[in-house]
């Protein structure tokens, strides 16, 4: 690493860090014998402590096996706590808990070879590991070195069978992506005539639904022959959403008193549309505050039900149940029976699919669509004129000023009328026209 660039900002001086350390990879990736191996992770630790300023870091390495490279991973122990290190052929990944909260992931780190016999060894230690160990959190991230379509390589032969093959392994694992941004390519052949989407991030449901707003972009690869992925988790706020009504808050046996209720004590000075418009308003905030109270314990109030009904249910054996516990256990499954209505309900809703029974709630497949669903829907960032904007008030900025440019009026020298005068009806005739219809004009029409 030479010549260190000024740190301009955090956003710069990470993906200005993350090259520099790439860039290290690319060229110690090269060095595979073993006489290199020990100061090639003495120059990792030296160079790691020079790219983070961070004091508190910690780093699990792979060395190098054959031709393929070594594998390093760096992590900042204020952030992530490793509780179980773990390695196979061609990763190295680690167990431990993230972030303040505490979530416990497994984060993958892939560098596959590309002969074919040892890249299916590779995707077969790898799904034996992810299903070994339950759907938890996954973050898969790594040189994979292949592609799953014809659209991810340019001018070179696409090896069908490797690709179906790696196309099966993600389908085995239950991983999906999300979209990347930057680049369509992230390996290039030095002369340019090959390039190919080689490096990418593979994540479990779970880990999706827990880390909302993933970004992932290609930056620029300068010297080496792969681009360095940045991987981020945003807490943007990009305005309100819109407001929805859930199907289940329908079925509420309190649901019709406190919406009648509540739209009666709303007191609005002005013409009709503009109380119409802000009762709706108010409204609005207290099926918000309703909704929280009421649904926002659901799976606590299920879990409840039915730890009540485990209890009763253990009495059994100690003389039967008395009448007044029998009537409590009606009581627990009907509660059970609506709360799990309620939960199947809003996930069908929120996934925007339709399935053959309603009865039939596989949450995990409805889970997947309401993160598929975000995905789609969700504003990482905009790119304007060749630049990458992850700034709130900046792309707000560039979107107003593109729907303003779209709806702008062009401006016209129109004629006008000039001093035509026109017959006009007295005021009487005009009071007249706009009055009441009376009993007496009724029946005489009639």
């Amino acid at each position: 690493m030479k010549g260190r660039r000024k740190r301009k900002n955090r956003a710069s001086a990470g993906e200005d860090n993350l090259k520099s350390i790439h860039q290290m990879v690319g060229i110690e990736g090269e060095c595979s014998s073993s006489n290199c191996k020990n100061e090639s992770s003495r120059n990792w630790k030296q160079e790691a402590a020079k790219f983070w300023e961070i004091r508190a870091m910690w780093m699990a390495l792979l060395d190098a096996r054959g031709r393929s490279g070594g594998i390093a991973s760096v992590w900042n122990l204020d952030s992530f706590n490793m509780v179980r290190r773990i390695e196979g052929s061609g990763f190295i990944g680690m167990f431990g808990f993230w972030g303040k909260d505490a979530v416990p992931c497994f984060l993958i780190n892939v560098y596959s070879s590309c002969d074919k016999q040892e890249k299916r060894i590779f995707w077969g230690e790898l799904l034996d590991l992810i299903k070994a160990n339950g759907g938890g959190n996954w973050c898969v991230g790594g040189d994979f070195n292949a592609i799953r379509d014809q659209e991810e390589r340019s001018g070179r032969y696409i090896d069908a069978a490797n690709m179906r093959g790696f196309n099966d392994f993600i389908l085995g694992v239950g991983l999906e992506e999300i979209p990347m941004v930057g680049r369509k390519f992230t390996w290039y052949k030095p002369d340019g005539t090959t390039m190919s989407k080689l490096d990418r991030f593979l994540f479990s449901t779970k880990f999706l639904i827990n880390f909302l707003n993933l970004s992932l972009r290609a930056l620029n690869r300068d010297l080496s022959n792969h681009c360095p992925i940045l991987l981020k988790s945003l807490n943007t706020d990009w305005g309100p959403k819109p407001f929805r009504s859930l199907n289940c808050w329908m079925n509420h046996e309190g649901f019709d008193v406190f919406v009648h209720d509540k739209w009666r004590s709303f007191e609005i000075d002005g013409w009709g549309c503009y109380k119409l418009k802000e009762k709706l308003k108010m409204l609005k905030m207290e099926l918000e505050a309703w909704n929280k109270e009421v649904f926002g314990g659901v799976d606590r109030n299920i879990d409840a039900a039915r730890e009540e009904i485990k209890r009763l249910d253990e009495k059994e054996g100690n003389g039967g149940p008395t009448s007044m516990e029998i009537g409590k256990r009606k009581e627990n499954f009907h509660k059970l029976m609506e709360w799990s209505k309620a939960k199947d309900s809003m996930v069908f809703q929120k996934s925007k699919q339709r399935w053959l029974k309603e009865g039939d709630a596989n949450t995990k497949y409805f889970h997947g669509y309401i993160v598929h669903r975000r995905k789609q829907n969700g504003i990482i960032g905009l790119y304007s004129n060749g630049e990458w904007i992850e700034d709130v008030s900046e792309g707000k900025e560039l979107a107003r000023n593109y729907f303003k440019g779209k709806f702008e009026e062009e401006k016209w020298s129109r004629p006008t009328l000039g001093d035509l005068q026109f017959k006009k009806i007295s005021e009487a005739d005009n009071k007249f026209l706009i009055s009441k219809f009376s009993t007496e004009e009724i029946d005489e029409a009639v």
